[in-house]
């Protein structure tokens, strides 16, 4: 039996210097768990043209909300073949009832303790329609197989996890309602041997944990047995890690070249209207403050679009990040993802007018904002744009981070390059609201990207 596990092109993909930003590690770790007497073949379209004519006996897909019509369309054409296919991740999993209308199977939630039953049932010519993982014990994960992804092809900066989880209900967070709000821990031990096992010629390791210090104790014991690994990696972080003054030392020990915190507003409204009351405003510069002393980036997470934000909110996002010398700022637009408190509010409401998931990747307005129109949202945050991820704002960023990051300040140049031209695709995107608010479309009515066209 031959299985054909597939990445579709993302919207957002990007391309420096010849490669793809970052490899994913979502089909490295299924392609672990198939079982060992099973052929298993990843094709990433985001680096290789897609052949339809592959021969597979099963194909399984993985998508995120951006590329969905793009995976819908992948699996019509595979199945028109009279192959099965499997549609799984985070956007099947919230909408399960629209996925299931291009594929045989869906799989709900996270692959551990039902992939391989589902390879299982395939070749015996019997499967269930739906399967839902539990969550699963994190414990003897097996090493995703990166010897099945052209390495040359990715910026080398390899992902991980030590952790599932987050504890905290974002409103416009997705992977949340994917992962659970419960946290999960791997063993320290196998996550430093896991690390071991990495081609040591990377810039950085990716650590994918939606929190990195949601249990103090438990990161403790991670950074210090990283120590000894002489390490170098970017992981994610709650702010409360700058009130942890001997937490954050030991990151930086640890080998912590950079955190991606969600800042996300700079009003309380809209942190209550995120439902991140654990940020705390007048916390934010001293605490970027003591994260910048122990020579750690910041790639600093604003949301533009809240109800509370009018067109003031560009220039003042623009003022706080220039202030503080965040080295990498990463500004988005609110987004109402599948499965989220925030898209069933909206959909309420009848603010949502776009239902055409390809829109959904952060930089392009798709619903009625409160105080602005889609158009002032879309055109304050592409001015935004400009102003922040101009080459010569680049620069003076960096310049500006040299006082805390020395001539490491060299090494956030590419991330900075991604954002530049992320934010330059929005650019060329005019929002076109619908008159027909508040339509609910009914499961399977988006339609997928024709293969061939690209957006």
């Amino acid at each position: 039996m031959k299985v054909l596990l597939i990445q579709p092109a993302h919207p957002s993909n990007v391309h420096l210097f010849g490669r793809v930003y970052m490899s994913s590690l979502t089909l490295p770790v299924v392609a672990a768990l198939t079982p060992p007497d099973v052929e298993v073949a990843i094709l990433d379209e985001n680096v290789a043209p897609l052949d339809l004519e592959q021969p597979a006996d099963l194909v399984g897909i993985t998508a995120l909300t951006p590329n969905a019509p793009r995976a819908y369309a992948i699996a019509d054409a595979f199945r028109a073949r009279g192959i099965p296919v499997v549609l799984g991740g985070v956007h099947p999993t919230l909408v399960p009832d629209e996925a299931a209308q291009h594929a045989d199977i869906v799989v709900l939630g996270e692959a551990e303790g039902v992939w391989p039953q589902v390879v299982r049932d395939v070749e015996r010519g019997s499967w269930q329609r739906f399967y839902r993982g539990e969550k699963p014990d994190l414990r003897g994960l097996p090493m995703p197989r990166w010897d099945l992804l052209d390495n040359r092809r990715y910026f080398p900066v390899p992902k991980m996890e030590a952790s599932r989880g987050c504890p905290f209900n974002c409103t416009f967070c997705s992977t949340t309602a994917f992962f659970g709000r419960q946290m999960r821990y791997r063993p320290v031990e196998e996550v430093v041997a896991e690390i071991r096992t990495l081609d040591r010629r990377f810039s950085a390791v990716f650590i994918t944990d939606n929190n990195i210090v949601g249990r103090p104790d438990y990161a403790r014991e991670l950074f210090q047995a990283f120590i000894p690994e002489r390490v170098t990696w970017i992981g994610q972080a709650s702010l409360s890690i700058a009130h942890d003054e001997e937490l954050l030392d030991l990151a930086a020990r640890s080998g912590c070249r950079a955190l991606l915190i969600g800042f996300e507003s700079l009003s309380p409204e809209g942190l209550a209207e995120a439902n991140k009351r654990v940020n705390q405003i007048l916390d934010y510069e001293e605490a970027i403050a003591r994260i910048h002393r122990r020579g750690i980036a910041i790639i600093g997470c604003f949301v533009v679009g809240f109800d509370h934000d009018d067109v003031s909110v560009f220039a003042r996002t623009a003022e706080f990040i220039e202030r503080t010398r965040i080295a990498i700022p990463q500004v988005t637009i609110l987004t109402p993802f599948p499965g989220t408190a925030l898209r069933e509010r909206l959909l309420e409401e009848g603010r949502i007018w776009d239902f055409d998931w390809s829109h959904y990747d952060a930089t392009r307005v798709t619903f009625y904002p409160a105080q602005m129109s889609p158009e002032e949202l879309q055109e304050g945050y592409n001015r935004l744009v400009r102003r922040l991820y101009s080459y010569p704002a680049i620069v003076r960023r960096l310049l500006r981070a040299r006082s805390y990051l020395g001539k490491r300040v060299i090494g956030f140049f590419p991330t900075n390059l991604v954002y530049r031209r992320l934010g330059k695709e929005a650019l060329r995107y005019r929002p076109t609201p619908s008159p027909a608010e508040g339509h609910r479309p009914s499961p399977g009515a988006v339609k997928p990207i024709p293969l061939g066209v690209e957006r």
